[in-house]
């Protein structure tokens, strides 16, 4: 396990206690040196991390598990999840003019990946609400562009999840491009991987 720093909290009163920032990151892994963390928290099970850079929200978590194949399909299931909620689906309600909900061509999500020690991280960059709640694919629902990551990373037997969010209120088909290129940068370089 690598530890990536210290963090001090304020307590108020002149106290200052000092807590190591991912005592729990994975043996193999460090953190890309310009995050700034906010936030942390570390258990036997693993660990979350929320830091900020260059105006993007990263959500950074990692879950223990023994069993290689649930862990495996842990990771598939909760990116498939989040790629559901853009799913063209039946309208909920009666009487409504159209019987299907689809995401406008406009905000489907980017499907993405890159590789980290050899293993290949599957993404999505797409839409979330202001609530940083993701399956916004209409113009008007869209307060923050998004990407997210899940994936199985063996040597540490352990599912890494990261959920990375930059204000974009209604973003135009342009600004769409700049989003998704900046949020797969920020999501590919926010690990960094050593063989051993």
């Amino acid at each position: 396990m690598k530890d990536g720093g210290i963090v001090r909290y304020w307590l108020g009163l002149g106290l200052i206690i000092s807590v190591p920032v991912f005592a729990a990151l994975p043996s193999g892994l460090s953190l890309n040196p310009k995050l700034k963390a906010s936030e942390s928290s570390v258990s036997d099970r693993g660990f979350a991390q929320t830091f900020e850079q260059d105006g993007i929200e990263i959500h950074l978590k990692g879950t223990q598990f023994s069993a290689p194949q649930a862990a495996r399909q842990m990771a598939a299931v909760e990116l498939a999840n989040v790629m559901r909620l853009y799913s063209t689906r039946g309208n909920p309600y009666e009487g409504q003019i159209s019987d299907l909900i689809k995401c406008s061509p406009l905000y489907t999500p980017q499907v993405f990946e890159f590789k980290l020690n050899g293993y290949v991280v599957p993404g999505i960059s797409a839409g979330a609400t202001d609530r940083k709640l993701f399956g916004a694919c209409a113009r008007e629902q869209i307060g923050y562009w998004a990407a997210y990551i899940s994936f199985y990373y063996p040597p540490a037997q352990m599912v890494i999840e990261a959920r990375l969010f930059k204000r974009a209120a209604h973003p135009s088909a342009q600004q769409l491009k700049t989003l998704n290129k900046s949020l797969q940068r920020a999501a590919s370089s926010l690990l960094r991987g050593s063989r051993q």
